[in-house]
């Protein structure tokens, strides 16, 4: 019994320690930002084709770089580069990670 509460304890950490700005979507990151994913605004099939690709809650990720016009953007997660159009990233949920200041 000890443990379950433990585990979820550990869970919900995410939402305690470490993290900045909880009103962020992920096409509002910089280049270089770190985030967790933190839900979607809308559910769809965009939402279910990300999710396949691995960015569910949780998901630590990293905005590498834009395109010279801004759209799409690229994106670090779980070890893999992936690139999203910014009207797809406007509709994931995202908690920043503190990092270095600009």
């Amino acid at each position: 019994m000890e443990k379950t509460a433990v585990r979820r304890l550990g869970q919900s950490g995410i939402r305690k320690k470490g993290f900045v700005n909880e009103n962020l979507t992920l096409n509002q990151l910089k280049a270089g930002d770190a985030a967790v994913i933190h839900a979607y605004k809308s559910r769809g099939d965009v939402q279910h084709r990300l999710r396949e690709l691995g960015l569910v809650r949780g998901t630590v990720i990293l905005v590498k770089r834009f395109a010279p016009l801004g759209d799409p953007m690229e994106i670090c997660v779980r070890g893999y580069n992936l690139s999203l159009r910014k009207e797809d990233a406007a509709q994931i949920l995202v908690r920043k990670r503190p990092g270095k200041e600009d």
